[in-house]
């Protein structure tokens, strides 16, 4: 429970980090005075749907890298901000209904999930602004396929 409270708050909080590190190391002062509002619903407008503010982080990231700030900050936000969102549909998706034992081990598992799903894609993301190479489409398809593959068994594995 405190654990879930913990990533109800950091993981919003690291997003608008990323966001506003981006906009300002970019001098875009209007993006990050965007990044503050979107973390303050993040935050305190919990009866608004998390799709919402997930359209809005990720918003903010493609813009900010419209606006030439560094994918090194704002692919880690849009990360994040898809993690805040799993976290608040895992919240209310839980609704209280099982023992705590049950619930504590149902939690464990998913958030081995959560980190398995945006830990590849932060270091994917980050290794992507350091290493430059050329792949051909088709395959570019077959690794993507082979990725989505092996998610898919690591999934039943975790699920069974």
């Amino acid at each position: 429970m405190a654990l879930r409270r913990l990533l109800k708050l950091a993981c919003p909080t690291a997003c608008a980090v990323c966001l506003a590190a981006g906009y300002s190391l970019a001098r875009q002062w209007l993006g990050l005075g965007l990044v503050v509002l979107v973390w303050l619903a993040w935050l305190f407008a919990a009866n608004e749907p998390p799709s919402i503010k997930l359209i809005a982080s990720v918003g903010l990231a493609a813009a900010g890298l419209s606006a030439g700030a560094s994918p090194l900050w704002m692919l880690p936000g849009a990360a994040l901000a898809l993690a805040s969102w799993d976290l608040a549909h895992w919240e209310k998706s839980l609704g209280g209904g099982l023992p705590a034992e049950a619930e504590r081990r149902l939690e464990r598992k998913h958030y081995a999930c959560l980190a398995l799903a945006v830990g590849p894609a932060l270091l994917a993301a980050v290794a992507g602004q350091f290493i430059r190479f050329q792949i051909p489409f088709g395959v570019l398809v077959a690794v993507a396929l082979l990725a989505l593959l092996g998610l898919d068994r690591i999934y039943s594995w975790q699920k069974g």
